[in-house]
């Protein structure tokens, strides 16, 4: 990213920075240019705020949640072959098939 794409970073572009760095570390371009969009942008600081609001929020549920401590069930053989099955189905476009009665 040069220095002309860190001044002129769109809202649009600044969302998927912003959304993208509480998943994995960014750069240092991104970085800077989400930095500069913040200071000038007040809209997109209120949607960053909101990130990490929604993220504390989701954090809370999850260890108050009582199927977070449950212990996990595996699913069948069955069940994990028509899962694969309609998703294959979906990827061609075709509609799933019934399965049952």
């Amino acid at each position: 990213m040069d220095i002309w794409k860190i001044l002129t970073l769109r809202c649009a572009e600044s969302t998927e920075i912003a959304s993208r760095e509480l998943d994995e570390p960014l750069e240092r371009t991104s970085r800077i240019a989400l930095a500069v969009h913040l200071f000038l942008c007040r809209h997109c600081r209120r949607f960053r705020r909101q990130l990490a609001i929604i993220r504390r929020i989701m954090h809370r549920i999850r260890e108050q949640s009582s199927v977070a401590s449950a212990p996990r069930q595996q699913l069948s053989d069955a069940t994990r072959n028509r899962i694969s099955l309609a998703m294959a189905q979906m990827l061609r476009n075709q509609p799933p098939r019934r399965f049952g009665p």
